[in-house]
């Protein structure tokens, strides 16, 4: 996530579960008409937050992006065993907004392999339980350095992560943008540009 001026990152991520919840096309799927349906069923989706309130932000702009209210189970941070909570709600995406607030006490972030430790027993969980984990760490906006170096304090989770979006704002104003960095299983995407309309994410094409 990269982080300016009143670009938030819960926008997108209450949009992703939105599509997910009711079987939409996903903002990241491309797609002549990005209003069209899918043969894709409704999933259930776990997000997790340390930061945002569950009640007034996550629950409204959930609502505000026709989420399937009855298939997304936001909760704050929990001490709940992940594993019992991925075995009651089988959810198809788990989001931890941010990861920093999921680690246990202590971890130092910019030790080799620390984090690591710490997400490594989410690859066994996800091929478990049919579930796809969504971690949300900020980035260094401090100095232009480029990749992996970008995620602040850790490559690790560059490293391990099957996949890294990174999203922020472009120089147009009120237009942000999802860049597809890295991906082990296929090509990189096209970089999703969007725009928020009071608190409703929504699609502004796609560039190169």
């Amino acid at each position: 996530e990269d982080n300016y001026g009143e670009f938030n990152i819960s926008d997108i991520l209450c949009a992703l579960a939105a599509a997910i919840s009711t079987g939409r096309n996903a903002l990241l799927v491309e797609s002549e008409n990005q209003k069209k349906l899918v043969d894709s069923k409704p999933e259930q989706v776990l997000f997790l937050s340390g930061r945002d309130s569950i009640e007034d932000t996550l629950i409204r702009k959930l609502r505000k992006n026709d989420a399937n209210l009855e298939n997304v189970y936001a909760m704050d941070v929990t001490d709940k065993n992940l594993e019992q909570l991925l075995q009651k709600y089988h959810p198809a995406l788990c989001i931890f907004d941010p990861v920093q607030d999921f680690l246990p006490t202590g971890v130092k972030m910019n030790v080799k392999n620390a984090v690591r430790n710490c997400i490594a027993p989410l690859v066994g969980l996800g091929e478990k339980y049919g579930t796809a984990f969504l971690i949300v760490v900020h980035t260094d906006n401090q100095r232009p350095i480029p990749g992996r170096k970008k995620i602040s304090n850790s490559a690790d989770i560059w490293n391990i992560g099957r996949s890294v979006l990174r999203v922020g704002e472009t120089e147009e104003k009120n237009i942000n943008y999802i860049a597809h960095e890295k991906s082990d299983y296929g090509q990189l995407c096209k970089t999703v540009l969007y725009r928020v309309e009071d608190e409703r994410v929504v699609f502004e094409g796609y560039n190169d």
